[in-house]
């Protein structure tokens, strides 16, 4: 939907992450710079353990598996969601002139622990989003479940029906 929402960053000095200044989404690709200085994939180094040999992840993306300590872990998250808040921002307002009430529901790997996720509510009241009494978390199968009942709502679907949703995830 958005090709500004790609879990992209890449700091002025090419060290991660910084107070400077920053490309985010889009931008990172979008001046032909280096790919070495592009910082991805940061939100795992906020539960490293359920990544380090999960589902061969490891092995299969060694190169694009964060090893980032927790603060700059923070730093890159909150900067990113500031970043992709300002884009929202500044979306509803063009499209819409009067102020609008929004909540902020954001989506994370169904393995993570309790305190991964509350870190990562406590990153995005930090970033703007609402405070973490407001900000939901939901775990991404359940997100892609609900917008496959809401697509399929014309199906007919009753009471009772079953049918298969397959998280294929994970890389």
């Amino acid at each position: 939907m958005f090709n500004i929402l790609r879990s992209l960053l890449r700091y002025s000095d090419g060290n991660a992450p910084n107070p400077g200044s920053f490309q985010w989404g889009f931008e990172v690709d979008a001046d032909g710079q280096s790919q070495g200085s592009r910082r991805e994939w940061f939100k795992l180094a906020l539960q490293p353990e359920a990544y380090s040999n999960s589902f061969g992840l490891k092995d299969k993306y060694r190169s694009r598996i964060p090893h980032y300590d927790e603060s700059q872990c923070a730093r890159m998250i909150i900067d990113y969601l500031r970043s992709m808040k300002t884009a929202f921002d500044m979306l509803m307002r063009r499209r819409h002139a009067n102020q609008m009430r929004t909540e902020f529901t954001i989506t994370v790997p169904a393995i993570w622990t309790e305190r991964s996720k509350d870190n990562m509510r406590a990153y995005a009241a930090q970033a703007g989003m609402g405070t973490k009494s407001t900000i939901q978390i939901i775990k991404e199968p359940e997100a892609a479940g609900i917008y496959a009942l809401v697509k399929m709502a014309g199906l007919g679907l009753e009471l009772d029906d079953t049918f298969v949703f397959c998280d294929a995830g994970g890389g």
